[in-house]
């Protein structure tokens, strides 16, 4: 996620290609689970937001894939970010002390995933997450000084415990979405530690990815540190 410092998410490259979990043409292979919700967004109150929000992205994935020519979502996405400028996109790598499994879980699971997913300072207040590929995602945080940032998106393709792949739009407080973007994610297992690698393009010019780059590197540092305090507590009993 662009805005302040570049929020990502609610949400890779390593030394394979970041996206190859497209060219496998996984799309729809894998579904992986029911969708859930954030505990802040369990409120009756919020039933419309869920709506809007599943209905518009909805909506958008119909687009995509038209835009694509009547082709997989994904493979649109992998298009826009391999053929593009390659200036404007980036890759974060992370080597996490934790089980590739547990990291998935970090990303799949609302609870877990709130915990790190937005940069110093900000906090996740609503967000859904229908973690399947097709499924709708939408996160509501505040900034420190009570500026709200809307974003939304797509699962395009979900590989568990492998990789991620998902679309991302700004919404602004009329529902106008911007240009969307690619975020892969790969997990690759190294014994009982985990590689992360996070890409996301492409951006409209320099400041918004570097905008996104340093948002989402505070988030990864954030995960390390919560799966370091999940350990402890582990070890703790």
């Amino acid at each position: 996620p662009a805005g302040h410092r570049g929020l990502p998410l609610l949400c890779g490259r390593c030394e394979r290609t970041p996206l190859d979990v497209i060219q496998r043409d996984l799309v729809h292979r894998h579904q992986t689970g029911a969708g859930a919700c954030f505990d802040g967004h369990v409120a009756e109150g919020h039933a419309t937001f869920h709506r809007q929000a599943t209905d518009g992205a909805a909506g958008k994935f119909d687009g995509i894939a038209g835009a694509a020519g009547g082709t997989d979502p994904a493979d649109h996405c992998q298009r826009n970010v391999l053929g593009g400028d390659t200036g404007l996109q980036f890759t974060l790598v992370r080597y996490l002390d934790a089980p590739r499994e547990k990291v998935f879980r970090m990303w799949r699971e609302p609870q877990l995933f709130r915990a790190w997913s937005a940069p110093a300072g900000f906090r996740v207040s609503v967000g859904t997450s229908d973690f399947r590929p097709g499924g709708a995602w939408h996160c509501h945080m505040v900034a420190p000084d009570g500026t709200a940032h809307r974003a939304g998106g797509l699962y395009l393709d979900i590989l568990a415990p492998e990789s991620i792949v998902m679309s991302h739009s700004w919404e602004d407080a009329n529902g106008q979405r911007s240009p969307e973007t690619c975020l892969s994610v790969s997990l690759d297992a190294l014994g009982e530690r985990t590689r992360l690698s996070l890409h996301q393009g492409l951006f409209a010019d320099e400041a918004e990815r570097d905008g996104h780059q340093a948002g989402w590197s505070e988030c990864l540092d954030a995960l390390a540190d919560q799966l370091h305090a999940l350990a402890a507590q582990e070890r703790s009993g």
